[in-house]
């Protein structure tokens, strides 16, 4: 599946949005690890992973048994690092990935013949070397060296 260049992925959206809310939300003042999840509604995993997205950026202080995160940056900082993710998101190439057919078309050993035809009918490509059907050889015996690659 191909996307449009201008499209955004709704994953990226939700970082995105998620990034922001905690980069404004640590900019007003230090939080815990348990205040970040509720503020976000992720689990401790979910703001582990913010955490390092955010490393440079966001310093952990300890009192009273408890981690308090803040934030370094300036407000201009903040904003413009906001705006890089967004711009980041925006441009990012839209990956192909390619079928079986694909794939096995750009085979050098492999031919294929496909009429045109308005029936589906499914293409099967299989890894496996290509042998003589085992009735064939019954009654026609091995393939000679004669019959060439195509018997």
């Amino acid at each position: 599946m191909t996307r449009a260049r201008h499209i955004i992925p709704s994953r990226s959206i939700e970082r995105i949005e998620r990034l922001r809310i905690l980069v404004n939300a640590l900019y007003a003042g230090p939080l815990t690890r348990e205040e970040m999840g509720d503020l976000l509604k992720i689990g401790p995993s979910g703001v582990r992973k913010y955490l390092v997205e955010l490393r440079g950026k966001v310093a952990e202080k300890g009192a009273a048994g408890e981690q308090r995160c803040s934030l370094t940056l300036t407000a201009a900082e903040a904003a413009d690092y906001l705006a890089s993710l967004a711009a980041q998101a925006a441009t990012r190439p839209p990956v192909r990935r390619l079928s079986d057919f694909d794939k096995a078309a750009r085979d050098p050993a492999r031919h294929f013949h496909i009429l045109a035809d308005d029936a589906h009918y499914a293409i099967r490509l299989r890894r496996a070397p290509i042998v003589r059907d085992p009735l064939v050889e019954a009654f026609f015996g091995p393939r000679s060296a004669a019959m060439g690659a195509h018997a």
